[in-house]
């Protein structure tokens, strides 16, 4: 017995130096987890049968089916594929491993999916930007009571839970509803777009703050302008004619800097906290998103302030830099008899406090509506 399975072993050893040296026949080699070992041509004298040792029947028939045929390569059958790679694996460790590259010549990437095409992408960027929208239409709509609230104790310096800031709370919706639909629906459709360009959280918010601010800043400035004014004279194109007929189209990118830099900050720490633990495509958590958007509020104040006082200034009037408005506000605290009273000045200015906790909840709010939208407009398509 212990003859036969010896020379069982020998004889198949030998099939493999042949085949090394002419592959011309497709051979029957030795499983990766045997203990034949074909770079050693002479049997181990300490070899013991093991648990993949194949029986004189098993191996008689093995060879039969695989030598006697004389199949050539190009004539192999399906069942002896297999073999022939594993015995190639054997003589290269690299010949399992598939081609280094792909059908375009491009070297092959493991678990990453192909690239989608332009028309592809364009109907992911065009699809995303309408939901965004839709989104910030709904949000804001339901939190308009909260916005008018919140110009009411700023315009009549009057605490924010006060019953008059409360009243008619839709009154006027319609001078603030587009730019507000836009900014905070926009944003999530761009971070979408932008994480698939870039690998990182980071440069994706930034990317996506940069392009939301720089084209809704002119926006922007007309709706604070037309905060000043009462609510049945409030018009757009009447303010738009106005700021072109004083200040020229210059008047237009006022704040641009400020803006970029503040929706710069808010994307960086709010698309990196929000997306620490997931991946483009799945649903984040409504908290996460929460508390994400107030400490992104709360580190981009300070421009968001830069950016009110250069607003404010009328448009045939030069306004002020950052930088004088920075130091004005520096000597206004440092004025101040302690150190709490100057932390409270610095909060008022900032608006901490009622207008982060209506941006958290906004971005919180439109992010969960953006999501279901997207996986229902997925599961349509």
């Amino acid at each position: 017995m212990l003859r036969s399975l010896v020379g069982s072993e020998m004889c198949i050893r030998d099939r493999y130096q042949r085949r090394v040296r002419d592959d011309q026949f497709v051979e029957w080699t030795a499983p990766a987890d045997s203990q034949i070992e074909p770079n050693n041509p002479s049997p181990s004298t300490s070899w013991s049968p093991g648990p993949h040792t194949l029986s004189p029947s098993t191996t008689g028939s093995c060879l039969s089916a695989h030598i006697g045929t004389g199949a050539r390569i190009g004539q192999t059958s399906t069942s002896a594929a297999p073999a022939a790679r594993m015995g190639a694996a054997a003589h290269d460790p690299t010949a399992m491993e598939g081609p280094a590259t792909d059908r375009t010549g491009h070297r092959a990437t493991r678990n990453r999916p192909p690239a989608p095409d332009l028309r592809t992408q364009l109907w992911h960027l065009t699809s995303g930007l309408g939901i965004g929208v839709v989104s910030g239409c709904v949000v804001t709509c339901l939190l308009n009571p909260w916005d008018r609230a919140l110009f009411l104790s700023v315009a009549h310096r009057r605490p924010f839970l006060n019953r008059a800031n409360f009243e008619r709370p839709y009154q006027g919706i319609w001078q603030t509803f587009f730019q507000r639909s836009l900014s905070s629906g926009l944003y999530f459709a761009l971070e979408d777009n932008m994480r698939l360009v870039f690998s990182s959280n980071l440069l994706a918010g930034i990317s996506a703050g940069v392009v939301c601010g720089s084209v809704l800043s002119p926006l922007a400035l007309m709706k604070y302008q037309l905060w000043g004014h009462p609510d049945e004279s409030r018009s757009i194109p009447r303010q738009f004619r106005s700021n072109l007929r004083h200040g020229g189209p210059a008047v237009f990118f006022r704040g641009l800097p400020a803006t970029c830099i503040r929706d710069m900050l808010f994307g960086a720490v709010f698309t990196s906290l929000r997306n620490m633990k997931s991946e483009p495509g799945e649903k984040t958590s409504f908290l996460l998103n929460c508390v994400a958007a107030a400490l992104a509020t709360t580190v981009s104040s300070p421009f968001n302030f830069f950016r009110n006082i250069q607003f404010a200034v009328t448009p045939s009037k030069k306004g002020k830099t950052m930088r004088e408005i920075g130091i004005k506000l520096l000597r206004e605290i440092q004025g101040k008899q302690s150190t709490w009273e100057g932390a409270a000045h610095l909060q008022s200015k900032l608006r901490i406090g009622w207008g982060t906790g209506r941006v958290a909840i906004g971005m919180g709010m439109v992010s969960q509506c953006y999501e279901y939208l997207s996986m229902y407009n997925e599961r349509g398509s």
